[in-house]
C-alpha cells in the first residue's frame, strides 16, 4: 500500500493532470456540477453525460491516445464523488485518493470490472430519454456548429462526431448549417459547399449499413426500442455491441490499450 507521501504527491499529479486535460482541477468543475452538495445521482448523470460526449471513440484516430488518457481520469473523477468516504477526502482536504498506479482507477484487471462495481447499468430507457432531450435542441445545434467548425466542414467526419445522429440526420444537419453559413456566421468551406452527389451517397449507405447492424444485434440480445434515432442504436452501430451500459466496453477497451504500451 502506499504511504501517505505517496499518495499525496499521485493526488497533486492526477489534480495537474486533470488541469491540463479539463482547464480545472475541481473534481465538480470537471462534472460541470454547480452544486458541491448534490446526492450521487447527479453525480452519475453528469458523469454519463459528460462521459457521451469525450468518450475516445469520437475523435480521429491521432487523437485517440488523448482521448483515452482524458476518458480515465474522468473514471477516477467519477469514482472518487461516488464513493462517499472518497468524496468526505476530497470535500475536506482536496485530497483525490490513489489506491496504486494501475491504469483501472480502483486496481482491478480490467473496467468492466471495475464499472460493475462501481455503478449500475444505463436503462436504455434513460438512454434514449437522454437522445430525445438532446436531439433538435440547442445543444445539437451549438454542438453542431462547434463541429462544422472543428472539422472545416466535412461532413463524413461531422456525422461521426456528433451524438446520437444517424445518416437520415444528414439532410437536417445541412438545413441547419445553411443559414449560419450565408448569414457569415460561419465560414464557408469547400468540403461542405462542394460536396458532390457521389460522397454524399457514399456516406448514406454506409449509415444504412450501420442502421441494419444495429436492428440485427437488437433481435440478438432481445433489446425493444422504437426509436432508431435514439443514441443506443447509434452507439450498437458503432460497434459497441454489448447489450450492458453503453460505456462498459469502453472502458475495458482502453485500460487493456494502455497496459499493452
Amino acid at each position: 500500500m502506499a504511504s501517505a507521501e505517496e499518495s499525496e504527491v499521485s493526488s497533486e499529479s492526477f489534480l495537474d493532470d486533470l488541469h491540463n486535460c479539463f482547464d480545472t482541477s475541481d473534481l465538480y468543475e470537471v462534472l460541470q456540477l454547480t452544486d458541491k452538495t448534490c446526492d450521487v445521482t447527479c453525480i452519475r448523470k453528469a458523469y454519463h453525460k459528460l462521459g457521451i460526449k469525450i468518450h475516445p471513440d469520437r475523435v480521429p484516430p491521432e487523437e485517440r491516445e488523448e482521448a483515452t488518457h482524458k476518458f480515465q481520469l474522468l473514471g477516477r473523477v467519477y469514482q472518487t464523488l461516488s464513493d462517499p468516504g472518497r468524496r468526505r477526502e476530497y470535500d475536506k482536504f482536496g485530497v483525490v485518493l490513489m489506491d496504486n498506479e494501475m491504469d483501472c482507477p480502483d486496481g482491478s484487471d480490467s473496467w468492466d470490472e471495475y464499472w460493475r462495481v462501481i455503478h449500475p447499468k444505463i436503462l436504455l430507457e434513460e438512454v434514449e430519454k437522454f437522445s430525445a432531450e438532446y436531439r433538435e435542441s440547442e445543444n445539437e445545434l451549438t454542438d453542431l456548429k462547434q463541429a462544422y467548425t472543428t472539422h472545416k466542414g466535412d461532413m463524413d467526419i461531422i456525422m461521426e462526431n456528433m451524438m446520437c445522429s444517424v445518416y437520415t440526420d444528414d439532410v437536417r444537419f445541412r438545413d441547419l448549417l445553411t443559414p449560419f453559413i450565408e448569414s457569415g456566421e460561419l465560414p464557408s468551406y469547400d468540403k461542405f459547399t462542394k460536396e458532390t452527389d457521389k460522397k454524399r451517397e457514399k456516406r448514406k449507405k454506409k449509415g444504412m449499413r450501420e442502421s441494419e447492424e444495429a436492428k440485427q444485434l437488437q433481435q440478438e440480445l432481445g433489446i425493444n426500442f422504437d426509436n432508431e434515432n435514439s443514441l443506443v442504436a447509434m452507439i450498437k452501430s458503432r460497434g459497441m455491441n454489448r447489450g450492458d451500459a453503453f460505456m462498459n466496453k469502453l472502458e475495458e477497451k482502453y485500460c487493456e490499450e494502455s497496459e499493452t504500451k
